[in-house]
């Protein structure tokens, strides 16, 4: 049919006009040979297409994958918002007030516990211990005279008592002195990082007010309230996915290790907390943090990828295999789909274990349409 085509063709180049040069009619030729080529490769791309899709001139087959429906675990998880703490973090403030002498730390500096962080002025109580120690001496000796008179029974008893009670008296006053002069040097509770500085040399001191924060986030604790509507699905122990919008390459695996024991009237949630270590500190105090949390499992369920669960007015359905004398058809089954996690839904009811979903050609198919199921050798010959 095509070279009859290319003959018309040229008979219809030469009937135009006999003047026309050689060298424009061969052109023409090739130009419509060219075509012919072409149209003869669209033809065989068509033809191969139509044979890896199981259809062929005599018998339409749409060529479908499937699924044997067997018991597999499956588990429903659902997602809460939490947020980071650190388990060791510190407002530093003074016991005694005073003019701040000197700031021994910068912010961002890593420090060991007992480490000198700042030194209050402590002019007034050494002055005042000195004193003390002066009078101490003073009393020191006139207890000891006073105590060998009276083991010879020479002068009155109160006098010995009254020697005593101001030697101890001093002695007391010079102790709580030294541990007040103690507290005026502020050193860090425990390992840790010093994150902010709010007080500066020569500022006053208060005793309650902050002069600067450590922090340790080597480990963290991660709060999350989780709504009492799942107060029975959730244990200690419970293992957890835990993701941070801030960091999307970093997943994480927790354990609940506390559930709170009252539920917030406000928001009907009850607490949660997990541990994590945290040795390359890259996760912040107060940052988000997702906690996947299981809420429901089965281990003997009947799963299928949720996209092949089509609706419509009478409910939900897909496509089994069904063997007939034709061959394999596609049978519509309508179903009762239960919960359903990412991109599987377990399925409650409508199928059974052995049967087989149509799962690759589900949206191609419809209610008797004839299949031809991929890989299978037994099916490649039949009626095509």
């Amino acid at each position: 049919m095509i070279k009859k085509i290319l003959l018309i063709a040229l008979i219809f180049i030469y009937g135009c006009g006999s003047g026309i040069e050689k060298e424009k009619v061969k052109a023409e030729i090739q130009k419509k040979k060219d075509e012919i080529i072409g149209l003869e490769t669209e033809i065989r791309a068509l033809e191969e297409d139509l044979k890896n899709n199981g259809m062929s001139d005599t018998v339409f087959k749409i060529l479908v994958s499937v699924k044997k429906i067997n018991a597999e675990i499956f588990e429903h998880f659902h997602n809460v918002n939490g947020v980071v703490e650190a388990v060791k973090e510190a407002y530093i403030s003074p016991e005694i007030g005073g003019t701040i002498k000197s700031i021994n730390v910068k912010e961002g500096q890593r420090v060991k516990r007992n480490e000198l962080l700042a030194v209050l002025n402590s002019r007034v109580i050494k002055s005042s211990i000195f004193e003390l120690k002066n009078s101490l001496k003073l009393a020191d000796i006139l207890f000891q005279k006073r105590a060998g008179l009276w083991k010879k029974n020479i002068g009155s008893e109160i006098q010995y008592l009254e020697a005593k009670n101001q030697k101890e008296s001093l002695e007391n006053k010079i102790k709580t002195l030294n541990e007040q002069l103690s507290m005026t040097l502020i050193r860090a509770p425990f390992d840790g990082i010093i994150d902010n500085i709010g007080k500066k040399k020569g500022e006053l001191a208060v005793p309650g007010l902050p002069i600067m924060q450590i922090v340790d986030i080597s480990s963290v604790f991660i709060k999350a309230d989780v709504s009492e509507a799942y107060l029975s699905s959730v244990k200690n122990g419970d293992e957890s996915t835990i993701t941070f919008p801030s960091y999307s390459g970093i997943i994480r695996k927790g354990k609940i290790i506390r559930i709170g024991t009252v539920i917030n009237p406000q928001n009907r949630t009850f607490q949660v907390t997990l541990k994590l270590t945290n040795s390359n500190e890259v996760l912040k105090p107060n940052i988000v943090a997702v906690l996947e949390l299981s809420d429901f499992n089965d281990a003997k369920a009947m799963i299928v990828p949720s996209i092949i669960v089509k609706n419509d007015s009478e409910g939900s359905y897909l496509y089994r295999l069904k063997k007939s004398e034709a061959g394999s058809i596609a049978e519509k089954v309508y179903v009762k789909p239960g919960k359903a996690n990412k991109d599987m839904i377990m399925i409650n009811s409508g199928i059974g274990f052995g049967d087989e979903i149509i799962l690759k050609g589900y949206n191609l198919v419809k209610n008797g349409s004839l299949v031809k199921i991929a890989g299978n050798p037994e099916d490649e010959g039949k009626n095509e």
